[in-house]
């Protein structure tokens, strides 16, 4: 009896997402060991087969891959009913099982009082948001096929990189970032500030 990783991936299903230029691919096992992976244009996606067969269709601008889904998205002058049979060929085609993500997820929850947290360094305060960030906002990002890295931070300033569906998704760089920003807030200080970095 083979074993069920042997098994082609298949696409299960698709699911949109708060972004209408980003779609779900859901797949009937998982596409990464751990954390995520992401390919923002086709030269990140040089040396990677899969990703490269994606970006050879017309309209894809990114891909983003966690747990056990896939999430493109496409130009905004690309319709959706001329790329969702393409795409799901590619992907079933083409989709390989990463050992590795981009960003592995912080494993422990960290707790921390804001004072101790100000007199971190910036560095020891990346590890402080990333852990908040995969108990309080990434799950919820996944769930509509994105997510985030902490680019820096900086004093009190935090610069957050968006993945996936939410990297063109209007709400990111509004109503998102706002209910992130709140929550580092609470958990760390109000003088915490939340940006978009420009990568």
């Amino acid at each position: 009896m083979s074993n069920s990783t042997e098994l082609p991936y298949k696409v299960v299903n698709t699911q949109p997402t708060p972004n209408p230029d980003a779609l779900k691919f859901m797949m009937n096992k998982p596409v990464v060991k751990a954390g995520t992976r992401s390919f923002s244009s086709k030269t990140e996606a040089v040396g990677d087969s899969f990703a490269e067969a994606l970006f050879d269709l017309q309209g894809v601008r990114n891909i983003y891959l966690s747990e056990d889904f896939v999430s493109v998205t496409k130009s905004m002058v690309e319709e959706w009913h001329d790329l969702v049979e393409p795409l799901q060929g590619s992907i079933e085609k083409n989709l390989k099982f990463y050992e590795d993500g981009d960003d592995p997820a912080q494993k422990g929850e960290i707790t921390i009082t804001p004072e101790e947290y100000f007199q971190r360094t910036d560095e020891e305060k990346t590890i402080v948001i990333d852990s908040l960030l995969d108990q309080k906002v990434r799950p919820a990002l996944a769930a509509d096929g994105g997510g985030l890295i902490v680019h820096s931070v900086e004093g009190h300033k935090v610069n957050i990189h968006y993945q996936g569906a939410c990297g063109s998704c209007p709400s990111s760089t509004s109503g998102t970032l706002k209910a992130i920003e709140g929550i580092l807030q609470k958990s760390l200080g109000p003088e915490i500030q939340v940006h978009t970095a420009v990568i």
